[in-house]
């Protein structure tokens, strides 16, 4: 089933909404997390504990009720992210059901039955159907995620995994434990239901949409010619035309790394809700190389990944930036635990509070970095090998603002004086250091680094 039922969360909205006043996220998911609880169906842990995609259990649980109460013609949204009860939604509440399930809006609301009817008829797996179809379903651009979305956020935060599991939900509904989640997704790449690229510095227009390429003349000759090659974006949408009640994604890894707007070139404008397949301001255009119309199939997904270390998001194209949704991935302490007595959450709150400080939010350090750390030795080795060597890229080899970010102390990276050359003016007194990170950290290292302030002793040394 391509839609998940959470009957459960139902009511709770419309309860959420049922002063009749117009409401944002923040405040519905701040009213429903205090109705459930009430309830005593749900404990604050299960409604809080996060999900691979960034969201927790209840707001990805809320976001799908939206959906389906929305399709009742429930609740309206106002405006993005504001939404409202109607006549009809408080009619509803008046009656004091004890719960509205799928089955209960099918059957009372015609709108949601046909919009029901529209998106499941023929779900089943057909990818071996080579049927010309006259086009997708409207219904699957009205989903709970957005048709173009970028995931941001500085490195090590989850975002390649992230799409996996978003990539999942998108074409099956539904989320799967994290065990599954690999699985699926390879499955719904070998159904060409998924595809990843990614992009650097030299991909073009051509690797993408359309290109021209030589093909040797056929009877042996020795010339060759040019022809039309379809492109990542061409492929995966005529299969996604193919299959218009199946949802595909086109996930793009370090999407801000290529000229985005050179490599999109006219498809820019394909990308809107309203400008894909079969809606309202449905717009093709001409291939410059094959010449043939092109249109965005409504059932193609674009999900994006950005390092925001490479680049800030708002030096990306204005025209880009206003056609996806941006949703941040921010580093999670709260998802690693003590390993060997180091307080693995405090090491990384505080190196990343003191990244903001002398950088930006841009240029932090992200938690899966160190999920995988078992031991004192495991964390050692990633400091060493990988953390440190991030923190110096970040301060373009400035390893005095280096140690300060790692507690200003000599336990991570030391620095010896260098003398100044025979000949040379010492009037001016330029200390230089030669820096190089330490081959074993002291016991106390972690504990010096969270405490926020180096000893009178280094101090006094380094400035010497």
């Amino acid at each position: 089933m391509p839609f998940p039922s959470y009957p459960e969360f139902h009511l709770p909205v419309l309860e959420a909404l049922a002063n009749g006043d117009e409401a944002n996220r923040a405040d519905m998911f701040e009213r429903i997390h205090k109705i459930l609880l009430e309830s005593k169906k749900f404990t604050s842990d299960e409604m809080e504990k996060p999900l691979s995609s960034g969201q927790n259990v209840l707001a990805n649980r809320i976001n799908w009720a939206l959906h389906s109460l929305h399709r009742a013609m429930l609740v309206e949204r106002v405006r993005k992210g504001i939404y409202k009860i109607t006549a009809a939604g408080t009619k509803l509440l008046n009656e004091k059901p004890n719960q509205i399930d799928i089955k209960f809006l099918r059957e009372r609301y015609p709108d949601f039955e046909k919009w029901w009817q529209e998106t499941h008829q023929g779900t089943q797996d057909s990818s071996n159907d080579t049927k010309e179809t006259s086009g997708p379903s409207l219904a699957l651009m009205t989903g709970p995620h957005p048709l173009n979305t970028i995931l941001y956020g500085p490195p090590g935060t989850g975002k390649t995994y992230a799409t996996a599991r978003r990539c999942v939900e998108i074409c099956d509904g539904k989320t799967l434990e994290d065990a599954e989640i690999r699985a699926r997704y390879v499955e719904l790449v070998k159904k060409d239901r998924v595809e990843f690229i990614t992009f650097h510095q030299s991909y073009g227009y051509e690797e993408f949409v359309e290109g021209l390429r030589p093909q040797t003349d056929p009877k042996g000759g020795t010339g060759f010619r040019l022809v039309p090659t379809k492109g990542v974006l061409k492929r995966i949408a005529k299969h996604a035309q193919k299959h218009p009640k199946e949802p595909h994604v086109l996930v793009i890894d370090e999407i801000n790394r290529a000229n985005v707007s050179k490599v999109l070139g006219e498809l820019v404008t394909l990308l809107e809700k309203d400008k894909r397949q079969g809606a309202e301001n449905e717009i093709s255009v001409t291939l410059p190389h094959s010449g043939k119309p092109f249109s965005l199939p409504a059932n193609l997904y674009i999900l994006g990944t950005m390092n925001t270390a490479d680049r800030s998001i708002a030096l990306l194209d204005t025209a880009l930036r206003r056609r996806f949704e941006f949703e941040e991935l921010p580093p999670k302490p709260e998802l690693l635990e003590k390993v060997g007595g180091i307080d693995l959450p405090a090491v990384l709150c505080t190196m990343n509070g003191r990244l903001e400080y002398l950088l930006d939010r841009d240029h932090l350090i992200g938690h899966a970095w160190l999920m995988n750390a078992k031991t004192r030795e495991d964390v050692d080795q990633i400091m060493r090998h990988k953390i440190i060597p991030l923190i110096a890229e970040y301060f373009y080899d400035d390893w005095e603002k280096v140690r300060a970010v790692l507690g200003g102390t000599d336990s991570f990276v030391m620095g010896e004086r260098l003398e100044p050359p025979p000949g040379l003016d010492n009037s001016v007194n330029e200390r230089r250091h030669q820096w190089r990170v330490c081959e074993s950290f002291d016991d106390d290292a972690y504990v010096q680094l969270i405490s926020n302030h180096a000893t009178d002793e280094e101090t006094e040394e380094q400035a010497t």
